[in-house]
């Protein structure tokens, strides 16, 4: 099953997505800052943490939500689709930031994802006892002391057993110096581009929940890696179309995750892309075909893919329902109504 409603843009939409940014709330172009700093970040993702909690539309759905105030009761669809999503002990959950480096001018913008996973660790780790009023459930994760990238949390199923979030997070640049990464830091970067592939097809392989935040290219991806560009500095978008290597990638472990018989994929891949649904939504159904997918209609800004990824990140971890979901997704972005969600509830 679809969900649509209709786009309504807040800013011009001739600029692409990766060449808007917000600042202080407003929206710029890739010519009136050299790049994203850390304090804007941190101010999107401080708005985001105060628009989920606002969204009154989350306190109506989960029985077993904590600190809820419960008007409705979820629907039969909404507790299977949890029911399932919570079945084993341990729930499986991946978010891989792509490498976000700019279409157009990259040294003027670098790439962010190492900033975005700082900001995110920042709001996931924070004591629950601190966290917004309302269901907002990005906050009482565990770092492990082994691997930097995963973090753990108890959290409740639909019918009120504990279960175990492992949730891994992982971008793919080592600066947010264009240059840098592919000079004198190429070493490390291919070193870390390999390691954000694995765990996204990894995750894709064995994980319940598996969320990429970056580019799309055209269809070519997901993509870890610093883009290839042409000698105008653009992006070699025909290469993309045409080999489609993060596609490719992505089919092959979905089919040898079904191949296997272990189970039927992942509960839900999410796109949080330029035109995600157009460019991965049918290779996805016809690789895993009860696996949910979420995507965009439209290049979002960067700021929402970020709030994109945060909102349903909550959402799986807060059982929140299909109403409600939507609901999140369309008031807290910049262009409305922009996310479509596909054979996700059961």
């Amino acid at each position: 099953m679809k969900l649509l409603l209709l786009s309504i843009a807040f800013f011009s939409m001739e600029l692409r997505a990766d060449e808007r940014f917000i600042n202080n709330g407003g929206v710029f172009s890739i010519g009136a800052e050299p790049q994203m700093s850390t304090e804007q970040l941190k101010t999107i993702v401080n708005n985001v943490t105060t628009q989920l909690s606002k969204v009154n539309a989350l306190k109506a759905d989960c029985k077993y939500c904590e600190d809820v105030n419960i008007n409705n009761r979820p629907t039969p669809k909404c507790i299977e689709t949890y029911s399932q999503l919570y079945a084993r002990p341990t729930v499986e959950m991946r978010v891989v930031l792509g490498y976000s480096d700019a279409s157009a001018n990259p040294q003027r913008i670098g790439p962010h994802d190492l900033l975005v996973k700082e900001q995110m660790v920042n709001l996931l780790t924070k004591d629950c006892a601190v966290k917004p009023s309302g269901s907002f459930f990005l906050c009482g994760f565990a770092r492990s002391a082994d691997d930097a990238d995963l973090f753990t949390k108890n959290v409740k199923a639909p019918n009120g057993e504990v279960k175990i979030v492992n949730l891994v997070i992982t971008n793919s640049s080592v600066s947010t110096d264009d240059n840098q990464n592919q000079g004198k830091l190429l070493e490390q970067q291919l070193i870390q581009t390999e390691r954000a592939r694995k765990t996204y097809l990894d995750g894709l392989r064995t994980a319940d929940v598996v969320l990429y935040n970056g580019h799309s290219r055209k269809g070519g991806g997901p993509d870890f890696a610093p883009a290839k560009r042409l000698e105008n500095t653009h992006i070699d978008y025909a290469f993309y179309q045409k080999d489609k290597p993060g596609l490719t990638d992505l089919v092959e472990a979905l089919k040898e995750r079904i191949a296997s018989g272990k189970d039927t994929g992942p509960s839900l891949i999410g796109f949080f892309s330029c035109g995600s649904e157009e460019h991965f939504s049918k290779s996805v159904a016809a690789a895993s075909p009860n696996s949910g997918f979420i995507g965009t209609l439209n290049p979002p800004s960067w700021a929402d893919s970020h709030r994109g990824v945060l909102t349903v990140l909550n959402a799986m971890l807060g059982k929140i329902c299909n109403k409600s979901l939507v609901s999140s997704l369309d008031q807290n972005m910049d262009i409305r109504n922009n996310y479509i969600i596909e054979r996700f509830w059961k």
